[in-house]
């Protein structure tokens, strides 16, 4: 028989602060330290967005998996659609070098946080 196991609040919590580690790091990356040596941020852009962006994935397949295992959420066809199409929408803003293609990404990522939001929003209006 196996042993109760206690995980208690700090393991999780040392697990948060890697991730949002990351989360900063990334963030930290996205504008040049000293503004006036980089005048043309699109080129700072194009330079560090693999860095960002990379953190930005790494840290979502991290903490992606442990809502599945660790909550009751069972998602359906909608919810798994709406996941695939961020990740493969990060995956091209990583990877492509072709710029329509990563300001389309970045334009989908944006798109669905905001939709997401205003669906928050008004599932929040409608007591849900």
């Amino acid at each position: 028989m196996a042993a109760d196991i206690r995980i208690g609040w700090l393991t999780p919590m040392l697990g948060g602060v890697i991730l949002a580690g990351v989360y900063y790091f990334a963030a930290s990356m996205v504008f040049p330290g000293d503004p006036k040596a980089w005048p043309d941020l699109d080129e700072w852009f194009w330079r560090h967005r693999r860095q960002v962006l990379g953190c930005i994935l790494a840290a979502n397949l991290a903490w992606g998996p442990l809502i599945f295992l660790l909550t009751d959420f069972h998602p359906g066809a909608d919810e798994i659609a709406l996941v695939a199409l961020y990740f493969a929408a990060l995956v091209i803003a990583l990877w492509s070098r072709r710029q329509w293609l990563v300001t389309s990404a970045l334009a989908i990522l944006i798109l669905q946080f905001v939709m997401l939001g205003v669906i928050q929003f008004m599932s929040r209006q409608l007591g849900r």
